[in-house]
């Protein structure tokens, strides 16, 4: 993955707020008084909007990410707030942890980044590093997404639904469904996957 394109990226500073369906995703299936035994994995951190909800909800939370800027943004940001997280620089498919260190993992915006062929790498990373009845959140762009190819600078890739069904597999439970925002009257759209998996 081209790392200087990510921190070009992570100079910008990324997105302000945590994804909806991160929120979601953490107040629906883990309570508080569970949240601080729960590991967290945020692989793709970015500049760290979601490991600070993470971290302010009271997870023990890892933060990942390729991009140096991304994780020194990330740093500062939980540092601002008084926040604590481990942050560690590592590509996607190779993660520096044991087995079975997580009980939950999030991948926002990652896989379409990443491309089909590194993103089988990162799925089986992951299924490794959950453990048994873990569970992970993917939101990342299908193949009727207006930013994939060369939409964007960053040449995001569309998954069709086959290829996400292969991706997933191995896992006890997977639920795959869309998340979709439109544009302009419904003439653009973002039309992610967003998956839940058991381990």
């Amino acid at each position: 993955m081209n790392t200087r394109l990510w921190d070009t990226w992570n100079n910008g500073g990324g997105p302000q707020y945590p994804h909806a369906k991160v929120i979601q995703f953490c107040m629906r299936n883990y309570p508080p008084a569970v949240r601080s035994a729960t590991r967290v994995l945020d692989l793709g951190c970015g500049s760290g909007v979601n490991t600070r909800f993470l971290a302010e909800q009271g997870f023990d939370c890892v933060a990942t990410d390729i991009s140096l800027v991304g994780l020194a943004n990330t740093q500062a940001l939980l540092a601002r707030h008084g926040l604590r997280a481990s942050c560690a620089v590592a590509e996607i498919s190779a993660q520096p942890f044991a087995d079975a260190s997580f009980d939950c993992a999030i991948t926002i915006g990652v896989l379409d980044s990443a491309g089909p062929a590194a993103a089988r790498k990162a799925v089986i990373e992951l299924r490794r590093l959950l453990k048994l009845g873990g569970r992970a959140i993917f939101v990342f762009a299908s193949d009727a997404d207006m930013r994939v190819g060369a939409a964007t600078a960053y040449g995001l890739y569309g998954y069709r639904y086959d290829e996400v069904v292969e991706l997933t597999s191995g896992f006890a439970e997977v639920e795959i469904d869309r998340y979709i925002t439109t544009y302009d009257s419904g003439r653009r759209q973002h039309n992610d996957f967003l998956v839940t998996l058991t381990r």
